[in-house]
């Protein structure tokens, strides 16, 4: 089976992530009590949260593909070939695919991790179109870095470590 994602499931993993994000919103607007609450308190992007200032619990699937993505941040070089960088982008994207397919979480630590895929699809996309992978692999490193501090997860090593 190809490492590749084609643009379709892209796409979908894209809609199912906004809409896991987007969703919450209008769940909490059509549930607020106070209607006369300012509609700019909803205009700013979903921002991670702690659980009650712990971390958020994780499932196997969950730490598979992060381990996966940690290693494909590891390999990825900032000077890298247009195929590479897709190659690498590609990666990326099929394994927010197997998160987003596999991780059975709870709804707000799952609110908390579609920030992450958003993120990180946002990386991937930038190691593509801006031709080259410093700003893209910068993304989405820094968002591997973020996870641990957000979500528990046991063993996890930080990114460029040399340790398996």
């Amino acid at each position: 089976m190809s490492r590749f994602v084609s643009n379709r499931n892209v796409g979908l993993t894209l809609v199912v992530a906004m809409l896991a994000i987007g969703g919450t919103a209008v769940f909490h607007h059509l549930n607020t009590p106070n209607a006369s609450h300012s509609h700019e308190q909803h205009a700013e992007a979903p921002q991670l949260k702690l659980n009650d200032g712990k971390k958020w619990d994780t499932d196997a699937p969950l730490r598979l593909g992060m381990d996966r993505l940690r290693a494909l941040a590891n390999s990825a070089k900032s000077e890298s070939t247009p195929e590479e960088r897709q190659a690498f982008a590609a990666a990326i994207r099929e394994e927010v695919d197997f998160l987003v397919a596999n991780c059975k979480l709870q709804p707000p630590a799952d609110e908390a991790l579609h920030v992450l895929i958003a993120q990180l699809l946002e990386g991937a996309n930038a190691v593509v179109q801006n031709g080259a992978n410093t700003d893209g692999l910068t993304l989405v490193r820094k968002t591997l870095e973020t996870y641990p501090a957000y979500f528990d997860h046991p063993g996890w090593l930080p990114v460029n470590s040399t340790t398996q």
